[in-house]
């Protein structure tokens, strides 16, 4: 997976075939703003607005972005 999304971030070159993106892609580590002393809540809130999302665009894609994260509200992964 990892090799995959560094491709697709254009960290790494493709030896073979093509990557396509629209937009603009990147890649944050999966700890990257993650603190431990706020909720899970808050952190959404805090890593939407450092990748430059506004509130209203972070409280509409909430539930979606927890979902995909995988976090629970005290910020915890869920296994």
């Amino acid at each position: 997976k990892s090799t995959l999304l560094r491709a697709i971030a254009g960290l790494l070159p493709a030896e073979r075939g093509k990557v396509y993106t629209d937009g603009q892609p990147s890649l944050l580590g999966v700890n990257a703003a993650l603190m431990n002393d706020l909720t899970g809540e808050r952190n959404v809130i805090l890593g939407g607005l450092a990748m430059g999302m506004s509130r209203e665009q972070i409280k509409a894609r909430y539930q979606d972005i927890v979902d995909f994260s995988g976090i629970n509200e005290k910020g915890d992964f869920i296994t």
